[in-house]
């Protein structure tokens, strides 16, 4: 069935990082910035520069806010495009949906039969994403939009599988932010839940603080992202980066 044509190449939105047509977990502890790391990635794809030392592939890109308001977004674009040297203007690619004052949020809620089904907000979220054609979409944060139970293997895999369709359905790549549990945490592993968030995804990106030798002072500014998970490319891909003023920097 292959013998007579070449296989496609693969595609990334981040090299080594996001692979294209997939859904890619970033998670994090909350305040740590890794809403802050995905709004730079919008902001490097619609602007087509740069993003924490990698380029991105330039489209556009929609960005699904169910914790920060629209108010705040709006400061923090500003600070990163004064920071980043980047025109508001060429912004025009970078779409941005408030969901903070909506009381449903779910994309997944249950039925009423022990499983879950897929709710109107999702068939609303996959209308617009069938009108705005966009390369990535941030999802922030899972526990927002996901209303099942989060150590249920079936129901993870059914909310994962349905984003896995609408990345191939619409030639996209999903970012879903999430926080780590306790032990994660303390691991490393930067999970919580079911083990089936991890396995379902392609690729799974974890952003922590700098671990700090015995006796040191801790650097409060500086992170490090690394690759938990990646079905694709290299495991173990670690990036420095400081917070400064508002923006990450490598």
């Amino acid at each position: 069935v292959f013998a007579d044509r070449q296989a496609r190449p693969r595609e990334w939105v981040v090299k080594d990082l996001i692979p294209d047509r997939n859904v890619t977990d970033l998670s994090g502890d909350g305040g740590l910035g890794k809403s802050l790391v995905a709004l730079q990635l919008t902001m490097a794809m619609a602007s087509g520069t740069d993003w924490l030392g990698y380029m991105p592939e330039p489209g556009t890109t929609l960005y699904i806010s169910c914790e920060d308001e629209i108010d705040e977004i709006h400061r923090r674009v500003e600070i990163i495009a004064k920071r980043r040297d980047i025109a508001l203007e060429n912004l025009a690619d970078m779409h941005i949906v408030d969901l903070t004052n909506t009381t449903d949020t779910e994309f997944a809620a249950p039925d009423g039969k022990h499983r879950i089904a897929l709710t109107p907000i999702y068939e609303s979220f996959a209308a617009t994403v069938g009108v705005l054609h966009p390369k990535l979409v941030v999802l922030d944060t899972r526990a927002d939009v996901f209303g099942g139970d989060e150590i249920s293997r079936q129901q993870v895999r059914f909310f994962i599988r349905a984003l896995r369709r609408l990345c191939f359905e619409h030639d996209l790549a999903i970012l879903l932010l999430s926080h780590p549990s306790v032990s994660g945490m303390a691991s490393g592993s930067g999970q919580s839940g079911s083990t089936a968030w991890g396995n379902s995804v392609r690729s799974r990106l974890y952003l922590e603080r700098a671990r700090t030798k015995e006796g040191s002072e801790p650097d409060a500014d500086l992170r490090i992202l690394s690759t938990k998970k990646s079905n694709y490319g290299p495991s173990d891909t670690t990036i420095a980066l400081r917070w400064d003023a508002g923006v990450f920097r490598p």
